[in-house]
């Protein structure tokens, strides 16, 4: 394996917000992609490794609609599942603050000029709550 990093970091978006992602620019990048998720402050790395795996998906009719339930599941369902088995991509979730920096630095080529602290850093918008305003009554 070359000294090179495999990865380099670029400006996105992600669920309306800013945010960065990992892209490789070589074929040894162990990583088919990585996004920070801003809202959960979490790294999400997706793995070129393909693992076999379990997933419940609707059991569609005909027309390739959701087959419905008379009743809805305890989980809030109204419709059919079933199990299948699908190749999928392995992710990694990396939550602390200096464990992302630690991968960023390791993984891109230009993490020393990009400017990472202003979305690690980055404060979450206070959301205004109902009846926490003062209304003059008349």
């Amino acid at each position: 394996m070359s000294d090179t990093k495999p990865m380099t970091l670029v400006t996105s978006n992600w669920n309306g917000q800013t945010t960065f992602r990992l892209i490789p620019i070589s074929l040894e990048a162990a990583f088919s992609e990585g996004i920070y998720d801003p809202s959960d402050k979490v790294l999400v790395l997706m793995s070129k490794h393909v693992k076999e795996s379990v997933h419940l998906i609707p059991r569609l009719d005909d027309n390739g609609d959701p087959v419905p339930l008379k009743k809805p599941r305890s989980n809030g369902k109204n419709y059919k599942e079933q199990r299948i088995t699908l190749q999928t991509y392995t992710e990694y979730y990396v939550t602390e603050k200096d464990e992302i920096k630690e991968i960023v630095t390791k993984l891109a080529d230009n993490a020393s000029s990009f400017p990472l602290k202003q979305f690690l850093d980055k404060k979450e918008k206070p959301v205004a709550k109902g009846g926490d305003l003062d209304v003059d009554k008349q």
